[in-house]
């Protein structure tokens, strides 16, 4: 009897120690996908949206994360963009729950009926892994140019520049 109690606290030892590991302290291949959204806080400008992103990369190993990332936006103007960017992430911690750092870099299209955009974006941002799990609260600025279709005015060009508040979560794999 004393054995088999034995054996069970020991796997429940190991098994507890196993699950204190970071995700993100794993070597290798990682990916991601997230649902999120933003906020404009852009004066006089309404460019809250909702957001589907995937990210893929490599963990080094070490709470280091490098990897590029694609993603679908719909705004509350009724707007699609699609942003392209690159990412890189630092994990603090080796633990199961732990903060980390981000920073996404890219370029986006405007897709809209006939209207046309691209810009330029960068996301700072801070969060915690629970986990596969992740939670992102960030910053994001779009500086770019937009042309809408005019019959009267072809070829009209805007140059813009937006703010937005995030938040996304995300589930690795």
């Amino acid at each position: 009897m004393k054995k088999l109690f034995l054996c069970v606290a020991l796997i429940v030892l190991c098994l507890g120690a196993m699950a204190q590991q970071s995700y993100s302290f794993r070597k290798g291949y990682r990916g991601d996908v997230a649902l999120g959204g933003a906020v404009g806080i852009t004066k006089g400008v309404r460019n809250d949206a909702f957001s589907f992103s995937t990210i893929h990369g490599y963990s080094f190993g070490d709470g280091v994360f490098v990897g590029a990332g694609v993603g679908v936006n719909i705004l509350t103007t009724d707007q699609v963009t699609i942003p392209v960017y690159v990412v890189g992430k630092y994990t603090f911690l080796d633990n199961s729950i732990t903060p980390f750092v981000d920073c996404r870099v890219g370029a986006e299209a405007v897709v809209y009926n006939l209207d046309k955009g691209r810009a330029f974006i960068v996301s700072p941002a801070i969060g915690v892994d629970l986990g596969r799990f992740s939670i992102r609260a960030g910053y994001l600025c779009e500086a770019g140019r937009y042309s809408y279709y005019d019959k009267s005015n072809p070829g009209n060009v805007t140059p813009f520049k937006l703010h937005s508040v995030t938040v996304s979560a995300a589930v690795a794999f």
